[in-house]
């Protein structure tokens, strides 16, 4: 009995299912044993009280290990039923950790999609940079150029106002020796006239000096005819258109004289004239000459600095459509890195629907864990009231062996005649005591097995506490590179803000560029024009006079 005793002391709650069916098996068998030799004692010995007092006993014990196996049957389905729930939360933890390993997945994913950004963006400030420095080379350029301009605008206003200087100092040359010439027809003219004067005054003369000579020959003839004649009147007459005619002829030598005189002064101022006239018309040949020189000299050197406008002009259009083209690389560069900026944005928010998706299910799993983990909670309080109400009917039936132990010691000197029997019985109860340590052997296995599944929890909710933390830790990650997007989305819009201003003043500037140059290439082509057919009507001019 107290080995029977020993052994529903030893049982326990948290035995398996093949410990405790065996726990049940070992008292009955070991019972109904005990009732065999009670049987054989009672039909031995009938009537003794002892015996029905132990068969009571025996029955009252058959029922408590009755009302046991029942309620270990009930904790045994309880503890099946926790350890498919341990199964399932099990399986929750390695679902939860299977989202986790997804989660970091992402994360890593994320966390390269983000490099990846960071390298882009990095990529995309050295070439602004470098876009901003060529801007900055080009620009400076452009100002060396427009100052060198401004200088060649200069020269060549200083030039065309001496070519203008020159061109009206020309024409008044050409209008003096215009005049010059004039008073050199003028003075041929009246030379000319006087000539003409003179030779009619010589005419006279010498048609006077032929009258008189012929009155001479007909003074003679009548003379000769008339001497006979002496007519004194007549001869008076004749003497005295003689002495008229005489006179006639000394004022016309006089006037003759005078007149040579006259033109012989006209023509030596005519003369000094002509001289200076020629000495002025050499002078401004020379000068002609000299401002042709400085003509032909200008307008090479205007040929020249056309030349270099034109090769400026044109390193210049070189310069603009390779900026032109450099900016149609760049904008379908920005192109290419807004359509990759907009796939990833949609990527980043699609990863956020899904990680807000998982988190959710995240959540629902962790409420169902939490309600399972209550559950098992609230079991194993039962569990170990139950264990604890076991343990007091087992303080109860053990008061109980004690007071059927002293019975019992009262009792063996009526059994010593029975010894062989309580012999083969003992050996019987060694065998069951074996059974019994065997049981308690598969108690303290089911003892660890309990520390360990207490360690297992204890380890779950320490991997559950480790999941929340490491949840926290990726909802502030999680805000963190929203907040970070946010802001580097900033940065690109700013980024590209700012780009898409340099770029248009660049583009205004290079336009406005573009177009002074072609206004002042404009003005140069009239110019250059104009000088031509400057140059055109003086050769034709000077073709004229030639």
């Amino acid at each position: 009995v107290r080995i029977q005793m020993d052994v529903t002391d030893d049982l326990d709650l948290t035995h398996s299912s093949d410990t405790t069916s065996e726990d049940v098996e070992l008292p009955t068998s070991t019972y109904k044993e005990a009732m065999l030799l009670l049987e054989q004692l009672s039909v031995d010995h009938t009537g003794s009280a002892v015996l029905l007092k132990i068969q009571n006993i025996l029955l009252e014990y058959e029922q408590i290990i009755e009302r046991e196996r029942n309620r270990y049957t009930a904790v045994w389905r309880e503890v099946k039923k926790l350890e498919s729930e341990k199964a399932e939360s099990q399986l929750i933890a390695e679902e939860t950790q299977d989202l986790k390993s997804i989660l970091a997945h992402q994360e890593v994913e994320w966390k390269s999609d983000i490099e990846s950004l960071k390298f882009t963006l990095k990529q995309e400030e050295e070439k602004r940079l470098r876009v901003e420095t060529l801007y900055e080379k080009t620009r400076e350029k452009l100002r060396g150029k427009d100052d060198q301009y401004c200088k060649e605008v200069e020269e060549k206003q200083q030039l065309e106002l001496r070519s203008r200087n020159l061109e009206m100092e020309l024409i008044a040359l050409r209008k003096l020796l215009k005049q010059v010439e004039e008073e050199r027809d003028e003075t041929q003219r009246q030379l000319s006239q006087e000539k003409s004067a003179r030779a009619l005054q010589e005419g006279i003369l010498n048609n006077h000096l032929w009258r008189q000579k012929e009155l001479e020959e007909e003074t003679r003839r009548t003379i000769e005819k008339n001497s006979e004649e002496s007519d004194t009147e007549r001869e008076k007459d004749l003497l005295y258109k003689n002495q008229l005619l005489q006179d006639e002829i000394a004022m016309l030598k006089v006037e003759l004289d005078q007149v040579r005189l006259r033109h012989q002064e006209e023509e030596g101022k005519y003369l000094e004239e002509n001289e200076t006239l020629k000495e002025k018309n050499e002078d401004l040949k020379k000068e002609l000459k000299l401002n042709e020189e400085a003509l032909t000299q200008t307008v090479f050197q205007y040929n020249g600095q056309l030349n270099l406008l034109k090769t400026e002009s044109a390193v210049l259009t070189s310069k603009l459509e390779q900026t032109k083209e450099s900016k149609d690389r760049l904008e379908i560069e920005i192109e290419s890195f807004r359509s990759r900026l907009n796939t990833t944005v949609q990527e980043l928010e699609r990863h956020q629907s899904s990680k807000s998706d998982i988190e959710r299910t995240f959540q629902r799993e962790r409420d169902e864990w939490l309600r399972l983990q209550d559950k098992l909670h609230h079991d194993l309080s039962d569990v170990r009231e139950t264990n604890k109400s076991l343990s007091q009917q087992l303080s109860k039936v053990e008061s109980k062996a004690n007071s059927l132990e002293n019975e019992l010691h009262q009792s063996k000197q009526t059994l010593r005649e029975k010894t062989l029997l309580l012999e083969m019985t003992q050996k019987e109860l060694s065998q069951a005591q074996c059974q019994a340590k065997e049981c308690d052997h598969a108690r303290q296995l089911e003892k660890d097995q309990v520390s360990k599944f207490i360690i297992k929890q204890e380890s779950m909710q320490e991997r559950l506490a480790q999941l929340q933390s490491e949840n926290l830790l990726l909802r502030q990650q999680l805000e963190d590179m929203q907040n970070k997007g946010i802001i580097k989305e900033k940065v690109v819009n700013d980024v590209q803000d700012r780009f898409n201003d340099i770029f248009n003043k660049l583009r205004a500037d290079t336009e406005k560029q573009v177009y002074l140059v072609e206004e002042r290439n404009k003005e140069l082509n009239a110019k250059c024009t104009d000088l031509r057919e400057q140059v055109f009507k003086y050769e034709t001019d000077k073709v004229e006079r030639e």
